[in-house]
């Protein structure tokens, strides 16, 4: 991946931690310890989750 693909990328990861509907979406989850240190896999699942019952 080009650098510009890497900020893009971190900076759209940013944005989703702070929605609130991820912010719910986790809470139900798992801890803040989890959140802190798998938040790139937690917000995968967030968004794979949500893509998939966009689809439906």
């Amino acid at each position: 991946m080009t650098q510009a693909t890497l900020d893009t990328w971190q900076h759209l990861k940013d944005a989703i931690a702070r929605s609130s509907g991820f912010e719910r979406w986790w809470r139900m989850r798992y801890t803040e310890a989890e959140l802190r240190q798998r938040r790139d896999e937690i917000i995968l699942a967030y968004l794979r989750e949500t893509l998939n019952t966009l689809a439906y």
